[in-house]
């Protein structure tokens, strides 16, 4: 589940700043076995080829969008804390951080060539993530 609030943005509608906050909760097998061993048995897949991870985890972030014209500079910082899965598997918490620049172009003018509502726009982006 993810949920986003919009706490910040100017009255010109080009700056805002969201709290980001999405949660996972198990889902999927986490008991499928393999091939067969050596005594007939089978072995269990290793827990990172398990269809579901058996954990949950939270996160906490930030993002930031400012507009500027036909362009867009967004920026965003996330943390997940990861609880323990199948087979006590600690899969280790994530700290995340992303920049990305967009360029806008309209696809939807009037005669005139003025944009009108709503804003369709294509839109490319050029990511760098860490």
């Amino acid at each position: 589940m993810f949920s986003q609030w919009r706490f910040f943005n100017t009255a010109d509608n080009l700056t805002h700043v969201a709290l980001l906050d999405p949660v996972k909760m198990p889902t999927g097998r986490t008991d499928r076995a393999a091939v067969k061993n050596g005594e007939g048995g089978r072995e269990m897949y290793e827990t990172h080829f398990q269809l579901g991870s058996g954990s949950r985890y939270g996160s906490l972030g930030v993002a930031f969008t400012q507009g500027l014209g036909n362009f867009s500079f967004d920026f965003n910082v996330l943390y997940t804390w990861v609880t323990k899965g199948a087979r006590d598997v600690d899969l280790g918490d994530v700290f995340s951080y992303n920049a990305a620049l967009s360029f806008g172009v309209p696809i939807v003018t009037d005669l005139n060539g003025y944009q009108v509502e709503p804003d369709y726009r294509i839109t490319g982006r050029f990511n760098i993530t860490f």
